[in-house]
């Protein structure tokens, strides 16, 4: 009686639980040995989700921190390939899509590029319907902007979908155009 006691007491900790059991206990032994196994089970079920909680939440911030931390190792390699791209600028501080396509020829700027995680593929697909949503010149900021967009690490997201709805529709616009 006494080990039931501190059985119960120490798994429930609580008074309502105890008469709970003891009540099933006193119309028969196995009630109150499978209300015991119930909530041990729903105990350790609640440990697992809480740890599993735990573990996911510890999970997302080292992730949030890490892609923080390239960012800014992104921007910083970034700003070092604007300054080349400086270089075959005409002085206006923006690069118009036939600067851009003479910044690509270099063989410097595919390694910068690669070292950086960016999508070479992608970024000259997409460029040209870039330059033409920005009046035909990006600045500084929205360059690497689209930089950071087109890495090959980052995941695909809804305002890329809304981006690739857009980029369809004008071109069907202007094949619509062109066929009239």
């Amino acid at each position: 009686s006494a080990m039931c006691t501190l059985l119960l007491e120490c798994t429930l900790s609580g008074s309502r639980g105890t008469a709970l059991i003891s009540k099933a206990g006193a119309e028969h032994p196995f009630y109150a040995l499978v209300l015991l196994f119930f909530v041990l089970l729903a105990n350790v079920t609640m440990m697992g989700v809480l740890t599993g909680l735990l573990v996911q939440t510890v999970k997302t911030v080292a992730e949030v921190e890490k892609e923080e931390k390239t960012i800014a190792e992104l921007r910083i390699a970034m700003n070092d390939l604007w300054t080349f791209v400086s270089l075959v600028d005409d002085g206006d501080n923006s690069i118009t899509e036939k600067e851009f396509k003479k910044f690509m020829s270099k063989k410097e700027t595919a390694l910068r590029m690669k070292s950086m995680g960016v999508d070479m593929e992608g970024l000259l697909n997409v460029s040209g319907f870039v330059f033409e949503q920005n009046g035909g010149a990006l600045c500084k900021e929205d360059f690497l902007g689209m930089l950071l967009d087109l890495r090959g690490t980052k995941k695909a997201t809804v305002k890329d979908h809304v981006e690739t709805r857009k980029f369809i529709h004008a071109q069907l616009k202007n094949h619509s155009l062109m066929l009239s």
